[in-house]
């Protein structure tokens, strides 16, 4: 994986973490978020499902290992940067919408997302840690 893909999912486990501890759901829901995105942007296609069925589906475990396990597609820094340009657009674009629909709470934790997600890719979330 490049080093921005590493140090941006460190830093928004970590943020993650103390969103959870400060007990702040907001910043719970948004950090996920970006943290599916990533790892889901690592996925690679499976070509032939039926390669992945380990030789006895009844016992976990019971292939070898790495036979049921996929390499992971590596991301550029430009792509990690373009996900996160994504979920920030997102949230705007939420934020906008509950605004004019006048659901203001809803609003305000859309753009309190997008900011929190901004401070990840600026690479200021850490601040944010307690």
């Amino acid at each position: 994986m490049s080093s921005r893909f590493e140090t941006v999912l460190a830093e928004a486990q970590a943020g993650l973490k103390s969103m959870i501890r400060k007990r702040d759901p907001a910043g719970i829901a948004g950090l996920r978020s970006v943290i599916a995105a990533l790892e889901n942007a690592c996925a690679v296609a499976v070509d032939d499902p039926a390669s992945l069925v380990v030789a006895d589906q009844h016992i976990a475990g019971a292939g070898r290992f790495g036979q049921v396990e996929a390499s992971r597609r590596q991301l550029s820094a430009a792509e990690v940067d373009q996900i996160l340009a994504d979920e920030i657009a997102q949230r705007r674009e939420q934020a906008e919408t509950f605004d004019q629909t006048g659901r203001d709470l809803e609003a305000a934790m859309a753009t309190y997302q997008a900011k929190l997600i901004e401070r990840l890719r600026d690479g200021r979330l850490s601040g944010l840690q307690s």
